[in-house]
């Protein structure tokens, strides 16, 4: 059971998220509008890097800096690109997370980090809308 310190204290850390991501400019509830649907997976090789789905791009440029909350977990801006592109590739017809994982690092020629690799999995397997 929760004292009532902690209580505020977990209180607290909710508002923090909520006001960063209020000052991003960004709403957590647009991930489904943000990501793109290409083609083909040509289109996402290609848009990747400098194109429509180079998210950590995007996010920089439209003020983006802090954390996203989504469904109730929060993502610093690396991640939530990484969960945006997971989205895009699968609305794009990826289809397999292995595919997704194998084309990011023949793209990026990196693997994702930890923490990319959690949230590019949640974009992946996020129902599409």
């Amino acid at each position: 059971m929760k004292t009532i310190i902690q209580k505020v204290s977990d209180f607290k850390v909710v508002i923090f998220f909520i006001a960063v991501l209020a000052s991003s400019g960004l709403s957590a509830q647009s991930y489904n509008e943000l990501a793109v649907k290409l083609d083909n997976v040509d289109q996402i090789k290609k848009e990747t890097i400098d194109g429509k789905l180079d998210y950590e791009k995007i996010l920089t440029e439209k003020g983006g800096s802090g954390f996203y909350m989504i469904r109730r977990e929060a993502y610093n801006a690396k991640e939530y690109a990484a969960f945006l592109w997971g989205l895009s590739v699968k609305k794009t017809g990826v289809k397999s997370l292995k595919e997704a994982f194998d084309l990011w690092k023949e793209i990026k020629e990196n693997k994702p980090s930890k923490e990319q690799k959690k949230a590019l999995e949640k974009g992946f397997n996020t129902l599409i809308q």
